[in-house]
């Protein structure tokens, strides 16, 4: 689940506040380059057989590769390439989208990786983390300069983690930036 909102196009190294887009001009990675190249890096340690979809938002959510094995999606760097900041932030859109994705999923192993840079307070968080753990579907949020990431910890009731993380800059081929990592249910 991708974060496509307008503060996405500013570089990593900026906390641009704005939302309707801009950030463009600031030299740099734009920070949702940063989570398409997470999307393709995740993707790289899947088997053919292992399913993946990738889910972007703003205001809405946007299906760019429905759930599916990744031997059959064609084109994913293709497809992502397409994702372009634009608009405000609705998370719980995205993750609503994909829980009823992964409710029907067959896989022992159901996981959702949450890429973005801001919250939202729309949605109900309480009732889709409710339908995440009835259904075993796991959670982690990653995110680049996380406005309010105590917020976004406490809310989804999970642990947090900030780093300045060389070793994951390094993999994904960027400068160093904040990292912060939440963790709603322990992996089994």
């Amino acid at each position: 689940v991708i974060d496509k909102s307008g503060s996405m196009d500013a570089c990593h190294c900026n906390s641009f506040d704005g939302g309707m887009g801009g950030g463009a001009g600031i030299a740099g990675v734009k920070k949702v380059d940063i989570g398409k190249e997470a999307i393709l890096r995740a993707a790289s340690a899947l088997t053919e057989r292992d399913e993946l979809g990738v889910v972007a938002f703003d205001e809405q959510a946007h299906w760019v590769v429905k759930t599916a094995p990744l031997g059959g999606i064609a084109d994913l760097q293709g497809s992502i390439a397409g994702i372009a900041p634009l608009g405000q932030t609705n998370i719980y859109a995205g993750l609503d989208q994909a829980v009823e994705s992964l409710k029907g999923a067959t896989a022992t192993r159901r996981h959702i990786i949450l890429l973005t840079d801001g919250w939202s307070s729309s949605g109900q968080y309480d009732e889709i983390l409710g339908r995440m753990k009835a259904a075993g579907i796991t959670l982690s949020a990653v995110g680049a300069v996380l406005r309010r990431p105590a917020k976004l910890a406490l809310l989804l009731g999970g642990s947090m983690l900030v780093t300045m993380s060389y070793l994951v800059c390094a993999y994904l081929g960027i400068e160093a930036f904040d990292l912060v990592v939440v963790n709603l249910y322990p992996f089994t």
